[in-house]
């Protein structure tokens, strides 16, 4: 693994994987891990006007506002000279105003099946009490082998069943609206950042098990 501090952008469809494996690697490296889907839950949890405003387009499946995003990323990157980000930029523009605030210096590109995508998307379930995500989705399709996250261990256990919650935004009509929204803007994002610095390609072909390898290759 690295000993350079490193700044990059995780790349990569909804529910692809990004936040599991930017939060496995991030402390390896040194460096926080910087997730825009959890900043903004935690905004739609304050009693604002900018809370109401933010949760009606996370619960669309719509893209916040780039000037909402700008501040928000502002705030907490200019706290580090390192990190690894997690759901943003998502198109052209926002990377460019990315690189006003940071440069960036590696681009962790995921891919995944969009069927099988979706499959896990819905099958993700958080618990209400500790917070942590689960998946209870089993796939085994075509090679591809993910079977679920559940609750075990001295952290969460059985109990964690009984507060599953599916968050709103993992309903398929919402899954099917944002994975449109990824493929109309990825392409032209992907030919921005391989021509600007270097990109690591993962295609995710099965769970943490078979990935933890090729995505440390991605970071080393």
């Amino acid at each position: 693994m690295s000993s350079k501090l490193i700044r990059a952008v995780m790349i990569g469809p909804p529910g692809c994987g990004k936040g599991t494996y930017a939060a496995m690697f991030a402390p390896r490296i040194g460096v926080p891990h910087v997730s825009t889907g959890d900043a903004l839950r935690k905004i739609i949890k304050t009693n604002t006007a900018l809370a109401n405003e933010v949760a009606q387009f996370v619960h669309e499946g719509n893209p916040v506002p780039d000037n909402i995003m700008t501040s928000v990323l502002k705030e907490t990157l200019s706290k580090s000279r390192g990190f690894i980000l997690d759901g943003y930029p998502r198109t052209l523009e926002q990377a460019l105003l990315l690189e006003q605030i940071t440069p960036i210096d590696r681009v962790v590109h995921v891919t995944f099946r969009d069927d099988l995508l979706t499959r896990k998307i819905c099958g993700r379930r958080v618990c209400s009490k500790c917070g942590i995500s689960w998946n209870i989705e089993d796939i085994n399709e075509d090679g591809i082998v993910m079977p679920p996250l559940l609750p075990e261990g001295p952290n969460c256990g059985p109990r964690c069943y009984e507060y599953f919650e599916r968050r709103k935004d993992d309903e398929p009509s919402v899954i099917k609206n944002r994975l449109r929204q990824h493929h109309e803007h990825s392409k032209q994002l992907m030919a921005h950042y391989r021509n600007t610095v270097p990109v690591h390609d993962v295609e995710i072909i099965g769970g943490i098990a078979v990935m933890e390898d090729i995505f440390a290759t991605a970071f080393s």
